[in-house]
């Protein structure tokens, strides 16, 4: 099953783990990799995980290490670190996972293991039925290969990010302004995805200021931003100063109210519309038939169900796609001009989760960059198309793709990507054939 490659969490460093809350969340112990997870591979403890350990100890956790280096290395490594170890675990094998269960005296439900790669520190994790956190390999400055194995990873990631697995410990990434902050003596709550900064000034309590990612929210003045803008507006910073803070100049402690903004006015989202119909698709049926070689029969099809339409006021082939309702959430317009430079539009207010599309039964999915690929595809494939399922992106890339697969993960047996602009070593790492979905690349370009 393709859910035994997915990491509970995912964060950029060690250093952005939330600790406090995996405590609160029950755990009490931690399963660390060392090369490319607290160091670069080979390289001795550096002050900063050292620290890190200290930190971790005080907090009340057991650590260990499980590492496939000899024990020289491991030595090594530990020198200045007060932590039990594991070395030539030969992972992701589950023996060296228990082992360091005995030594720790804990629970599974008590572990979390944290490492860098998906195919020895996540599948070990997973095979031992124990939580993880995965984080980015650290490189060092052009360093160029990375090895078959870390593509593949990418893959497993991308899908992972639109999976039901994500996020299983609620999300215990800190964001850097999140950590900057807390330095500064600010004070923060906590809901869901987001942090509330909490503060006092003569009016009493404020927390209607968000942050979530490396971005923040007044909700009270409606106004929000950036870093840069967040130290200019709260504790008014100069550009300078604040690009002196943000980069490690200083981080004096400092609290001012927020600035009060009069008649601020949040943007309006934009409504979805589709364009107009025009009362005929003389130019649509001209255009994708004359030009594009489509067969009548399936442009005919999609305009039966609405999928497609000319639309009336620059007579333009309009894509639809629609939700599980069959109401019309996005459109894309491309025009039917016979020279110039070809016309391409999403449709403001569409909803990117949902593109041109038709949903078979059978356990194939085909996924095309254009909806003028997808035509062409079924032109020249006509036998039995309707079983098959299909998405045609339309410029809006994976998010109408990948909420279809996570739904669809356990039945799914063969993705066929008709992909013009995929890089050669695609074509041999996504052969993977302990997945649950066979992937194939080809490419179709549209005649």
């Amino acid at each position: 099953m393709m859910n035994k490659y997915f990491p509970y969490e995912y964060c950029k460093s060690v250093f952005d783990i939330d600790y406090e809350k995996l405590y609160q969340l029950g755990y009490k112990a931690i399963i660390f990799d060392i090369d490319n997870t607290l160091v670069h591979h080979g390289e001795n403890a550096t002050p900063q995980i050292e620290q890190l350990f200290i930190k971790l100890h005080d907090m009340g956790f057991k650590t260990i290490l499980i590492t496939d280096n000899d024990l020289e290395r491991t030595l090594r490594f530990v020198k200045n670190i007060n932590t039990p170890y594991i070395c030539d675990a030969e992972k992701p094998s589950t023996a060296s996972y228990l082992k360091a269960l005995e030594i720790l005296k804990v629970n599974k439900n008590e572990v979390v293991v944290i490492g860098d790669q998906i195919f020895k520190d996540i599948l070990g994790a997973n095979n031992s039925s124990l939580a993880s956190i995965m984080v980015k390999f650290i490189t060092i400055q052009n360093e160029k290969w990375l090895g078959w194995r870390r593509y593949m990873e990418y893959i497993f990631l991308f899908l992972w990010r639109f999976s039901r697995f994500k996020n299983r410990l609620g999300g215990i990434s800190l964001t850097k302004k999140y950590s900057f902050l807390q330095m500064r003596g600010e004070k923060f709550e906590r809901m869901g995805r987001e942090h509330k900064l909490i503060y006092h000034d003569g009016s009493g309590k404020h927390d209607s200021i968000t942050i979530r990612g490396s971005t923040w929210f007044d909700h009270k003045n409606q106004v929000g931003g950036g870093a840069i803008k967040f130290m200019r507006e709260f504790y008014g910073m100069d550009f300078q100063q604040a690009m002196k803070e943000l980069l490690g100049g200083n981080c004096s402690p400092t609290l001012r109210s927020p600035i009060v903004y009069e008649n601020s006015v949040p943007e309006p989202k934009k409504e979805f519309k589709l364009p107009n119909a025009n009362k005929n698709m003389h130019r649509v049926y001209a255009y994708l038939i004359k030009q594009r070689y489509i067969s009548p029969e399936i442009i005919t099809h999609f305009a039966k169900e609405r999928l497609l339409y000319e639309d009336e006021k620059h007579h333009n082939a309009v894509f639809v796609g629609v939700d599980e309702n069959g109401v019309a959430r996005q459109a894309h317009k491309r025009s039917t001009n016979s020279f110039g430079k070809a016309f391409r539009l999403t449709c403001e207010g569409s909803d990117t989760k949902y593109s041109f599309a038709h949903f078979g039964k059978s356990a194939k999915l085909f996924v095309f960059e254009a909806a003028i690929d997808m035509l062409s595809y079924l032109t020249l494939n006509p036998q039995n198309w309707q079983e098959h399922s299909y998405i045609a992106m339309n410029g809006v890339y994976e998010n109408a793709v990948f909420p279809y697969i996570s739904k669809e993960l356990f039945s799914l047996k063969q993705l066929l990507l008709n992909y013009n602009f995929i890089e050669l070593f695609n074509v041999l790492i996504l052969k993977i054939l302990k997945l649950n979905i066979f992937i194939i690349i080809t490419n179709c370009k549209s005649i």
